[in-house]
């Protein structure tokens, strides 16, 4: 499994039925999963299968950059070698 890039034309987005997958405000990836059916439409959409099933929720999910977080993403916090960093990508996707 890969982190989620986020990108600019979401694979994942195109094959939802229920909508669960939206791009945010700022062009965040984001599954609300009180829509999620658990097709498994997004992980098989997903070039960098960066979608996961979790099991006990019965829902897939991805990483959301912890958006919701005023200090970013957590692994970014806790590495203990300073070695995750939140860059813009310039790649088109």
């Amino acid at each position: 499994m890969t982190i989620c890039r986020h990108c600019k034309k979401p694979k994942c987005i195109e094959d939802c039925p229920c909508d669960a997958i939206a791009l945010n405000e700022d062009r965040l990836v984001l599954i609300d999963e009180s829509k999620c059916v658990a097709c498994g439409n997004c992980a098989r959409n997903c070039p960098f299968d960066a979608v996961v099933f979790i099991e006990e929720r019965n829902v897939y999910q991805k990483c959301d950059m912890c958006f919701n977080r005023p200090n970013g993403p957590v692994c970014v916090e806790v590495c203990p070698v300073g070695a995750l960093t939140v860059v813009e990508s310039k790649e088109d996707r």
